[in-house]
């Protein structure tokens, strides 16, 4: 019984006559829904629940989120949409924002998230970047001189 020596073709197709698209779908809109949320809550500054850019919530959130597009995407759709060629710097700099996350800058690697998560779904950096005081570039240098205690701005 069990899984013990089945092929690896095997494996992916029990897993595709147990889990359904339409079920594997479901199950991505519920995730993607609950990390969404928890992103919503982790991100404004509540003084009743006190998450404000808490690490494990943020970490949650993403991983909650990235499991449910790809169950929504597929393997496949995801990794052409987050590695193609106009979108891999991108996809760098949300992971990362991940990283730092992980290390425990929770600030600077939700602001990378974001600043990667506009460059993988469009060219809205380099619409915002002239807007933004010394580009995009003056931005994250200031708050990586600010995370390390060095503001430049008084």
């Amino acid at each position: 019984g069990g899984l013990r020596g089945a092929v690896p073709k095997k494996v992916v197709t029990m897993f595709e006559e147990h889990w359904t698209q339409e079920s594997r779908k479901e199950i991505g809109y519920t995730s993607l829904g609950l990390g969404s949320a928890l992103f919503v809550l982790v991100c404004i500054p509540l003084p009743i629940i006190g998450v404000f850019m808490n690490r494990t919530g943020l970490l949650t959130a993403n991983a909650l989120v990235l499991c449910g597009g790809l169950l929504i995407a597929g393997p496949s759709s995801a990794r052409h949409f987050f590695l193609g060629p106009k979108r891999r710097v991108g996809t760098a700099v949300m992971l990362l924002g991940l990283l730092l996350i992980w290390r425990g800058w929770c600030l600077l690697g939700f602001l990378l998230e974001f600043v990667g998560l506009l460059n993988v779904s469009g060219p809205l950096v380099k619409w915002l970047g002239p807007m933004l005081p010394g580009g995009v570039g003056g931005v994250l240098s200031a708050a990586v001189g600010k995370a390390r205690g060095m503001w430049p701005f008084g």
